[in-house]
């Protein structure tokens, strides 16, 4: 085996000392490529990104390294016509100060879609021969694809990058404050939320028992069951929601019942009773097809269900029934976020920045999200936009940004401060989506428990 070759026995499992920061890893794909050059040998490089956006700024930024040296890239780009990576390769011709970036393996064409695969594999030693140069761009697919479909060319490899990772959740659901009430609240304080709650107990006591006030006493008893919610308390809400669909049953209220039984589910997954949460929707869907925030909740408990294919699909259908709702883009990005579709959680995220321009909620999540690709100045950029939205700079952004600087002690300090100031509790923390993807589930357990 040729010096510098990786023993084939690895398999596709990347060395965790590959595993670095996002400029650390073009800094050694450049290494590799201007030694290669300095000693005219062939150099094969893998370079695996879990994301189209980490692998086109990868791109560009060792494409930008590489010009500057005077060297030129090519890129070749596989599809159905275009499978045969060697063949293109030495028909360019001038290979000892050219560098090639190869993409896009799984479209390689055949009846089968691994002709690109078998191209490599059967012209394996032109590579070596001919000094060829190249950086395969792979997706954790084509990465487990390639030694298993080409595995003579996969020995023939110098290196493997992986743009991993830096930080993602281990958890098994999103959390609840994902979920969504029919009633938007404007994320008062716990102290603003125990007031509200006085002042509707009060107004509840005052209305008269006649079928006159019926509706305003199921609403009273909602506004109730979220506000308990809001401060974890989970049986106080439940009694309320519980009062609630009684005179709705007994009124024969589709709707005002539905909406209670809304949040009948969202507290059965809080508790994670997931199948009870599912089998609510189920049935009040059933009767209210065409309600898109039910279908959202639906989603995000069929995600926790692990019926991820099915869940997008909903979140989808969700989507094209209320098409301009910022909650609504919000949770379906989110859910892509959590099914490790960055790409398309950030497109979700756009959206819901462009539907709000002065929310600062979006921005927040495409932060974190950037921050999963590693693409860490984008993911701060990113976040400065979130403040600049809000004119305030949150405890949770504070977190946030902290988080993806790569200083996570630092942001449970500062989280567990603001619980200590009583700016915020426990349940605060559990729900967001964001800290949990930034943060192990075991450092979110050191400050709720």
């Amino acid at each position: 085996m040729p010096p510098g070759q990786a023993d084939p026995a690895e398999g596709a499992h990347v060395r965790p000392n590959d595993s670095k920061s996002f400029n650390s890893n073009v800094q050694l794909l450049f290494e590799e490529l201007e030694l290669a050059t300095k000693w005219r040998r062939p150099s094969i490089l893998v370079a695996v990104c879990k994301s189209a956006l980490t692998q086109n700024k990868a791109q560009r930024q060792l494409e930008k390294q590489l010009t500057r040296l005077g060297h030129a890239v090519v890129s070749l780009e596989v599809d159905r016509d275009h499978a045969d990576v060697p063949a293109r390769i030495t028909e360019l011709g001038n290979l000892d100060s050219t560098f090639f970036f190869v993409s896009n393996l799984d479209q390689g064409g055949g009846e089968d879609g691994k002709a690109v695969y078998r191209a490599l594999n059967m012209q394996r030693e032109t590579f070596v021969e001919q000094h060829i140069k190249a950086v395969f761009w792979l997706t954790p697919s084509e990465a487990s694809n390639l030694p298993r479909h080409a595995p003579d060319f996969w020995a023939f490899r110098h290196r493997v990058i992986e743009f991993a990772t830096p930080r993602s959740t281990t958890r098994k659901s999103l959390p609840a404050g994902v979920l969504l009430w029919r009633l938007q609240r404007s994320g008062e304080s716990a102290g603003e939320a125990r007031k509200v709650i006085e002042a509707q107990e009060s107004l509840l006591s005052q209305l008269p028992e006649g079928p006159e006030s019926t509706a305003q006493r199921i609403e009273l008893y909602e506004i109730l069951g979220q506000l308990h919610w809001r401060l974890g308390e989970a049986a106080r809400a439940l009694d309320a929601l519980s009062r609630g669909l009684a005179i709705a049953k007994t009124e024969q209220l589709a709707d005002a019942r539905a909406w209670l039984l809304n949040g009948v589910a969202i507290i059965s997954y809080e508790r994670r009773d997931f199948d009870k949460s599912h089998e609510i929707y189920t049935e009040i869907l059933a009767d209210r097809p065409q309600d898109g925030f039910l279908w959202m909740n639906l989603a995000v408990t069929l995600s926790a269900l692990g019926r991820n294919r099915e869940a997008l699909f909903r979140s989808e259908q969700a989507l094209k029934m209320a098409p301009a709702d910022l909650r609504m883009w919000t949770a379906a990005g989110h859910l892509r976020a959590f099914a490790g579709k960055i790409d398309e959680a950030v497109i979700h995220f756009r959206k819901a920045a462009d539907l709000v321009p002065g929310a600062a909620a979006p921005h927040t999540a495409i932060a974190v999200c950037y921050s999963l690709m590693g693409l860490q100045d984008e993911a701060l950029r990113e976040l400065a936009l979130a403040v600049e939205a809000s004119a305030t700079d949150t405890t949770f952004t504070e977190a946030c940004r902290q988080a993806i600087a790569g200083n996570g002690d630092r942001a449970l300090v500062t989280l567990r401060e603001a619980l200590g100031r009583g700016e915020l509790t426990a349940v605060d923390i559990q729900r967001d989506p964001n800290l949990a993807a930034l943060l192990l589930p075991n450092q979110l357990t050191s400050l709720t428990a």
